[in-house]
């Protein structure tokens, strides 16, 4: 069993804080951009991955996902409303993104072809990917309602973990 421990890193201090909250084996993690939650991919209970949220103030834990999901790779969304996944259910692999609000969860990937390592735009507008669905896997963006998806690196070499620059998104065509 994997623990997540904390190290609080200062001019004057290091530490590790070990906490039992989300005891279980760890898969992926990503913080808030408030600083005050963290994403959790972790086998905490059953056989599958699951994405938990844990909130460093209170220490609640709250289940995103179900044990059917399989989820990891999570990444919250740079306005903090959102955090989007990936998720294989009935054998296919997907983004989702759940708001963080209200619970709602929405599949922006349904179909055959594997999508994962979801990454956010800095204007919280976009999602680049990875997919196969090209038959090979390249890096993907879509809008953050799923439409327009579109293929950015279309190259015979494997392209994966996406990730964004600073400035605002811009997809040229």
């Amino acid at each position: 069993m994997h623990h997540v421990g904390l190290i609080a890193l200062d001019a004057e201090v290091f530490r590790v804080t070990e906490f039992d909250d989300l005891a279980g084996e760890q898969e992926t993690l990503a913080w808030s951009p408030d600083g005050r939650t963290l994403a959790v991919g972790s086998i905490c209970t059953g056989r599958h991955v699951r994405i938990y949220l844990w909130d460093q103030i209170t220490r609640e834990v709250t289940p995103v996902t179900e044990d059917d999901y399989g989820a990891s790779n999570p990444a919250f969304s740079p306005d903090g409303k959102w955090l989007a996944f990936s998720a294989t259910r009935d054998g296919a692999t997907d983004i989702f993104i759940y708001e963080l609000a209200t619970g709602a969860m929405i599949n922006l990937t349904p179909g055959e072809s594997k999508e994962r390592h979801p990454a956010w735009s800095p204007d919280s507008q976009w999602i680049a990917y990875t997919s196969d669905a090209s038959g090979n896997d390249d890096i993907w963006v879509m809008r953050v309602d799923g439409t327009e998806p579109r293929n950015v690196t279309n190259a015979p070499g494997r392209d994966i973990l996406p990730s964004w620059g600073g400035g605002p998104a811009r997809v040229d065509g």
